[in-house]
């Protein structure tokens, strides 16, 4: 990993205010090659495998986050026990979320109809059982 990278990553894990997104966004233009295969671990210990080329794994790479908002929505409507349907589910964000929350006595049922990022879901649910 480059020293760039490393300084990407300990900027991104600055609390987020516009200042700190907007230096994200500009000096993340002038990488010119992103690595196609890490395993990331977000703030609260899920782990994903993530392409780098794509921008929204980027700014989970970065950040250790994705979504803050919507996040801290579904943590305060999810409880052990419920029953979710995540549709147009992606990478697992909220299908691994949504099942830590549930627990073993709720269940979730993630639909993502693109094959490669459907196999995308399957490792990253894999990978936090």
């Amino acid at each position: 990993m480059s020293v760039l990278l490393r300084g990407l990553r300990l900027v991104g894990r600055l609390p987020r205010t516009r200042i700190r997104d907007a230096i994200l966004a500009r000096v993340m233009g002038h990488v010119r090659e992103w690595p196609r295969s890490v395993v990331i671990e977000a703030r609260d210990g899920r782990q994903f495998h993530a392409d780098l080329s794509d921008q929204m794994c980027r700014w989970l790479y970065m950040t250790g986050s994705y979504e803050p908002s919507e996040t801290h929505i579904a943590r305060s409507l999810v409880r052990p026990g419920d029953h979710v349907i995540d549709a147009g589910a992606n990478f697992g964000w909220y299908t691994t979320l949504f099942a830590d929350l549930v627990g073993e006595g709720g269940s979730v049922h993630a639909f993502e109809p693109v094959p490669p990022i459907f196999a995308e879901l399957e490792r990253n649910v894999s990978l936090n059982r």
